[in-house]
């Protein structure tokens, strides 16, 4: 393609924004401009397509964007609907090409074999993502991940650390290890063989303390939450106190009828009462799945209840949507989408209620470290958003300790120290 001015727009999870900001670089090296969206010769969308909503949203903001552009302007369609959607997505009106998910990096890069892990030298945000595996090799029956980014791919842990490096020299104070399933990080791997092994690797090779930097974890299954997980984490302070679980359900028959049966609802109950003798107070998350193909009020129920014992402080409720070519789509027992509707509701009501004691018991702190963000919020350890009392001057990206002042309007007021 002829272009010297880019756009990109990034829709979906942490690791599309890891690639739009490895595609960024690359167009860069080859002499490309980024630039406003008015002024590009090319727009990228790179998509999502892990519920139809994502697959509405990416259509709903290419049509949005036509209004904005010159007629000369070509636009690219990369990422997960690409790889499942590509013929579709090329007939829609301003499409000019669609390059599949499989082929997106090595595209942008030039490069004739496919690869995961391009490197990143910077990171548009104040907080940094690093992506450390890619893909997923488990077949959860509603899930369209493992036919848009195949088979997992671990990360060399040397890479891993030349990458932290680079970006704790760019200045950042927070970087957040990200894959699509951080579980089988190391099954394909000699040196290291599973996630907190990465970990222990990271902390003997760097001094995160020294460094004033802390490591987030982004995601990670019930199933991880092991011995193992309370020693590592015991052991290392420089980890966020937050955890964001991918539990979907709070009912066991449900979680088998996903292709989840290797594990139980109250298996992350037992983990979580472990974890309080290491971290008093923290942040937890939750991806949460409702209305799954044969879901009864009684598992539902199941799910609710479970949110109303955690000390939750966020979650991720969606409301089932079948994705071509996966079992769950040709499950019988499919819900009204009403149905779905209400649940997801009451769900996201309650966890609404739980993030408000969260935000409570917060305030009761002496202090938090918050990464700034911009001139008038940042994110603490807990993963919480905080809202600066008075506009702040200092740079973005660092570090600073404040004390928690109100709660107004559902948001965290603190006062600088």
């Amino acid at each position: 393609m002829d272009f010297k001015t880019f756009h990109i727009k990034t829709l979906g999870c942490k690791i599309n924004q890891y690639e739009t900001q490895a595609i960024n670089e690359l167009l860069q090296q080859q002499g490309k401009t980024p630039v406003p969206l008015e002024e590009a010769e090319l727009v990228i969308f790179n998509s999502c397509a892990v519920t139809q909503r994502a697959i509405s949203d990416l259509k709903k903001q290419i049509k949005g964007v036509l209004k904005h552009l010159s007629p000369s302007t070509q636009i690219l369609v990369t990422g997960c609907a690409a790889q499942v959607l590509k013929e579709k997505i090329s007939r829609w009106k301003g499409v000019q090409l669609v390059i599949p998910q499989e082929q997106k990096l090595s595209f942008f890069a030039q490069e004739k074999q496919p690869f995961s892990f391009p490197p990143i030298n910077n990171y548009f945000r104040a907080r940094a993502i690093l992506k450390i595996q890619d893909g997923c090799s488990h077949r959860c029956t509603y899930c369209i991940v493992p036919l848009t980014r195949g088979k997992s791919r671990s990360r060399n842990p040397r890479e891993i650390l030349a990458e932290l490096k680079r970006l704790v020299e760019a200045g950042f104070q927070e970087v957040i290890l990200s894959g699509i399933n951080l579980r089988q990080y190391g099954r394909d791997l000699t040196e290291v063989k599973n996630f907190w092994e990465l970990i222990l690797f990271l902390k003997q090779h760097f001094d995160f303390i020294k460094h004033k930097v802390r490591l987030r974890i982004s995601s990670l299954e019930p199933k991880d939450l092991d011995q193992r997980a309370l020693d590592v984490l015991g052991e290392s302070p420089f980890i966020c106190p937050h955890l964001h679980i991918s539990l979907q359900s709070g009912s066991d028959k449900i979680l088998k009828l996903m292709g989840r049966g290797h594990y139980k609802a109250e298996d992350l109950e037992r983990f979580i009462e472990q974890i309080k003798t290491i971290w008093p107070v923290f942040g937890l998350g939750l991806d949460l799945l409702v209305g799954f193909p044969g879901e009864k009020e009684e598992d539902f129920l199941a799910t609710y209840n479970l949110v109303k014992r955690l000390p939750l402080s966020y979650a991720h409720v969606f409301p089932y949507s079948p994705r071509p070519n996966t079992p769950a789509a040709t499950f019988s027992q499919q819900l009204p989408p009403a149905i779905k509707k209400e649940r997801a509701k009451k769900l996201r009501d309650l966890v609404e209620e739980k993030k408000q004691l969260f935000l409570h018991k917060l305030l009761k702190l002496p202090s938090l470290q918050v990464i700034k963000e911009n001139e008038y919020s940042g994110t603490s350890e807990y993963y919480q958003q905080v809202f600066f009392s008075t506009s702040l001057s200092l740079a973005n990206k660092k570090l600073i300790q404040v004390r928690p002042w109100q709660v107004q309007d559902n948001k965290l007021f603190v006062l600088p120290l």
